[in-house]
């Protein structure tokens, strides 16, 4: 072979492996990118199912978070007051503030004192070996027990005693000329706490030693004062409220 034969050999030679080469690398680079379109899709297939996945195991969680005690507030008390204490008013204090009747309610034979609550239609001391489900209709004082059941609406009339022309009773809207209490059984802090300017005389005795308060009201009973006095009403022992008109 000569020189020019052998040098077209060898250009021939050459050209068929660059030709090789970017065929293989070609193929190569096609089946990189391939798998790794492929891979993409695999994880984003797999990302989507697993989210998918999360999504149903939160909505089981919720809907198990507000099961259990019925009521739909989701506390678990079975109130249905939404705030966990289980007494039903919404306060959250457990205490109840709850004006329930308490009547023919069987506490024990123990002489501990419970607390006070509503025995008919006022606010009584309760005593007894314990409250268990009662619990939430009894206070730890007179005051909470009286608003409470003020708030509630009630009131007990028979408290209002006339005198004068207006012997047979008197209630809102009505003119006293002269309104008053005795402190043997309402205590001289709660009248001046609701009517502030009400004067107490220690010589004018009435009850078990008590005193005499004239009430300071409007000339025609408010409902505000009217609903003070039925606070008043409801204290223990039965008070009275006596309003006198001259005529």
């Amino acid at each position: 072979m000569d020189l020019r034969g052998y040098r077209f050999f060898t250009l021939t030679l050459a050209l068929a492996f660059a030709c090789g080469d970017g065929a293989d690398t070609e193929e190569m680079s096609g089946s990189t990118a391939g798998g790794t379109n492929s891979g993409d899709g695999e994880s984003n297939g797999t990302s989507d199912a697993e989210s998918t996945g999360d999504a149903e195991s939160t909505g089981n969680a919720e809907s198990t978070s507000q099961t259990g005690d019925g009521d739909g507030d989701g506390d678990g008390d079975g109130d249905g007051d939404g705030d966990g204490d289980g007494d039903g008013d919404g306060d959250g204090d457990g205490d109840g503030d709850a004006c329930v009747d308490l009547s023919g309610r069987d506490f024990g034979a123990c002489a501990s004192v419970l607390g006070i609550g509503r025995i008919g239609d006022g606010c009584t001391w309760i005593s007894g070996c314990g409250c268990e489900e009662d619990c939430g209709g009894i206070f730890e004082d007179e005051e909470a027990c009286v608003t409470s059941c003020g708030a509630a609406g009630l009131c007990r009339q028979e408290a209002f005693v006339g005198a004068g022309i207006a012997a047979d009773g008197w209630g809102g809207g009505d003119f006293c000329d002269r309104l008053t209490v005795c402190t043997d059984l309402v205590p001289q802090a709660s009248v001046l706490q609701r009517f502030p300017g009400s004067s107490c005389d220690a010589q004018e005795s009435c009850g078990a030693g008590g005193v005499v308060c004239e009430l300071e009201v409007s000339d025609a009973i408010s409902p505000a004062e009217l609903a003070s006095l039925c606070e008043l009403s409801l204290l223990p022992g039965e008070p009275s409220l006596t309003g006198l008109v001259f005529g």
